[in-house]
């Protein structure tokens, strides 16, 4: 939890150093379950760096980590919202076909997981379909109308949706 707190207001060093000791503690008592945790806010914190490509491995890995948990039918609330995250990081390197298909596997769990939508919203404007990828921006916000607002992802996604409004004017 302090690592997350620390990568949200990127102080990605100290985040390290809290993401350690948290290991360390999942180490000593077994508590794998908890792994993917750790690779998620590993492939944050490369986000937060820039690092795509160590973003996507390691949300795959958390991912991994949560299919094979003894866990697994607790932890799937988890699953569509990283595929999301993967489908993300592999639209920044550039490898939409592969991002699309990550957004299916995604849809597939829970078509309605709305950071699936902003997913697929950024694969379309990375398509060069504003159009379409501010109506799959609709379909998350409508899930997130009452959402409060300094949720993140929800912030996001309305940012996305005024750049695509203004540039596609």
């Amino acid at each position: 939890s302090e690592a997350l707190i620390l990568v949200e207001e990127n102080d990605l060093e100290s985040a390290r150093a809290a993401l350690a000791r948290g290991q360390e503690v999942i180490d000593q008592f077994q508590i794998k379950v908890l792994d993917y945790q750790v690779h998620t806010l590993r492939a944050m914190i490369a986000e937060e760096e820039g690092d795509f490509a160590a973003a996507e491995q390691h949300y795959l890995a958390a991912l991994e980590n949560m299919e094979h948990s003894v866990l697994a039918a607790d932890l799937s609330i988890f699953v569509p919202k990283t595929y999301a995250q993967i489908a993300m990081a592999q639209i920044e390197t550039g490898q939409l076909a592969t991002a699309r298909n990550s957004i299916e596997a995604g849809s597939q769990v829970d078509p309605s997981e709305p950071l699936l939508w902003v997913a697929k919203a950024r694969l379309q404007q990375a398509q060069d379909m504003p159009q379409l990828a501010l109506a799959s921006l609709g379909f998350a916000l409508a899930i997130w109308k009452d959402a409060d607002e300094t949720y993140v992802y929800a912030k996001e996604a309305k940012a996305l949706a005024k750049q695509l409004q203004s540039t596609s004017v």
